[in-house]
């Protein structure tokens, strides 16, 4: 598999693909899925840094887009530093049930766990696999 964090027109998402080395140049790589979208996008301060831990969870660090106050409000994803599993959900062991914040980010993400529009919630991520 092959992890992407990237910029739509709307916002910013991760996506995953399959990775054959078996096929021919140029379709080695095959369609995205996206396993997590919504997070705001921005000119600056955009975010993006991906990377697995060695607890096999996928981290995700985001952008606050230029607007700070993005990192401190509970109802954003800007500015948040995420840990999921592969598939894209809230991985085991985060501060919240169900929440997508890692320890380090537990400070901005105060809100009760299920709360709506909770930035930690998995509510608030509009995961939709098969789509991009």
């Amino acid at each position: 598999m092959v992890y992407a964090y990237f910029t739509t027109a709307s916002d910013n998402r991760i996506a995953r693909m399959l990775y054959d080395p078996k096929k021919p140049t140029g379709e080695q790589l095959r369609a995205p899925d996206t396993i997590f979208k919504g997070i705001p996008k921005g000119y600056i301060h955009n975010g993006g840094r991906i990377a697995f831990g060695p607890d096999g969870m996928l981290y995700a660090g985001t952008g606050e887009s230029g607007q700070r106050g993005l990192a401190q409000d509970k109802k954003s994803l800007g500015g948040k530093i995420l840990r999921l599993t592969p598939e894209g959900d809230p991985a085991p062991g985060n501060p919240f049930p169900d929440s997508r914040c890692t320890p380090t980010a537990t400070a901005m993400c105060r809100a009760s766990p299920g709360t709506p529009n909770n930035a930690c919630s998995p509510r608030s991520s509009a995961r939709t696999p098969g789509t991009s």
